[in-house]
């Protein structure tokens, strides 16, 4: 990440939070490889927080908001909400252009959200 600062706010016992951010910074590097441009889509930092409404977020900052519940589900909806937030870097909106260019990293990426909505429903 292009600023080494990351906030983990959470519930349970520290070791249980390196685990999740160990976890999600993995995933994070797996996820930038799918952009011809990996640098481009570098997080100015990383948040692990309990959400209530959203799986993660992109701040206009460029700061990547993960939802701690996120480390339960499968690695596939994990890259799904990744790739998700990252596409976010370029496109600030859900329009034809946001989607079409999420496909083209990631073809899958519907079968992969229905999975995340299921897996943690």
């Amino acid at each position: 990440m292009r600023s080494d600062v990351v906030v983990i706010a959470s519930i349970g016992s520290q070791g249980s939070a390196q685990m999740r951010l160990a976890k999600f910074r993995e995933r994070l590097a797996e996820c930038q490889r799918r952009f011809s441009r990996p640098d481009e889509y570098e997080p100015n930092g990383l948040v692990i927080r309990q959400l209530a409404q959203r799986w993660g977020s992109m701040t206009p900052g460029g700061k990547l908001i993960l939802n701690r519940a996120l480390i339960r589900s499968s690695v596939d909806a994990i890259d799904y909400v990744i790739t998700h937030e990252l596409r976010h870097m370029r496109h600030n909106h859900h329009g034809p252009e946001f989607f079409r260019l999420l496909e083209r990293v990631m073809p899958d990426w519907e079968k992969r959200k229905i999975k995340l909505e299921r897996q943690l429903a």
